[in-house]
């Protein structure tokens, strides 16, 4: 290994290290929070909630809901829920069929983990549907927002 190789792994392991030291800092200060959100999403399905930090936790435990709605697959970047929504809302047309967007916990039933995600909603046959970007989730619980909070959210201002 050059020195240079061994330089690039010292700088990758302490910044691993430094995310695993705010990830426990996090939780435990969080630990009520993230106990009454696992307590709500597991009475819907799945076993377990992903560790890693979500700082609209509040929000979701607050004012979330449990969407029970049909999901239309729009494909985009993989892992970029994020991403593509706020994408998407920013290039909408003004009488599109997304409304709303959302941020919470999408369950994956394949490893039974409750993630953070994000997604839209559309009107598509006379009633909202889930509009997904990344995969389809087995159970969706968050925030719907409203024009000028989704818009906040889609653009970080």
């Amino acid at each position: 290994m050059t020195e240079f190789d061994k330089e690039c792994l010292a700088r990758v392991e302490a910044c691993q290290r430094k995310q695993r030291e705010e990830q426990e800092a996090w939780n435990a200060a969080n630990a009520e929070s993230i106990l009454s959100m696992k307590e709500k999403l597991t009475g819907i399905g799945g076993s377990r909630v992903s560790p890693q930090i979500f700082i609209e936790l509040p929000f979701v435990l607050k004012l979330g809901e449990y969407m029970n709605l049909p999901v239309t697959l729009r494909r985009m970047e993989p892992s970029r829920c994020h991403d593509n929504v706020s994408k998407l809302w920013l290039t909408r047309k003004p009488k599109g069929r997304l409304k709303k967007i959302c941020f919470g916990y999408g369950l994956t039933k394949d490893d039974g983990m409750w993630r953070p995600h994000s997604w839209g909603l559309i009107v598509r046959r006379g009633g909202f549907r889930i509009l997904e970007t990344t995969v389809i989730r087995d159970a969706y619980f968050g925030v719907i927002m409203n024009e000028k909070a989704a818009t906040y959210w889609a653009t970080g201002d």
